[in-house]
């Protein structure tokens, strides 16, 4: 799947450890479906194709993912997705209070 890329190069983009891409590779470690789907996004695949090795039929990109435009962006849905639902909502309300105060400075 990562074709050229170096564990690092791939571990860096994804935001893990050389380790752990070293470790999924190896199958000492299966990756929780949150890095599967970082993965599926990083590299415009579907879920049922890096799991299964199927390509999705209407579509060989990730599907109801919304595009993200930035490294960055990316990172941080990588760990908005890591987060157990608790600390997720607390990162929804402080975003949510960030975007209120921003729109009240634009105004």
């Amino acid at each position: 799947m990562r074709g050229a890329l170096s564990q690092a190069i791939l571990a860096h983009r994804l935001g893990i450890s050389q380790t752990d891409i070293s470790r999924y590779e190896s199958g000492s470690r299966i990756p929780p479906i949150t890095l599967l789907t970082a993965i599926a996004m990083e590299f415009h695949v579907s879920l049922d194709w890096l799991v299964l090795g199927e390509r999705d039929q209407s579509s060989e990109t990730v599907v109801s993912e919304p595009s993200l435009q930035s490294n960055e962006d990316r990172q941080l849905m990588i760990l908005i997705r890591q987060l157990d639902r608790k600390d997720r909502t607390l990162i929804k309300e402080l975003a949510m209070r960030l975007a209120e105060l921003a729109s009240h400075r634009i105004s």
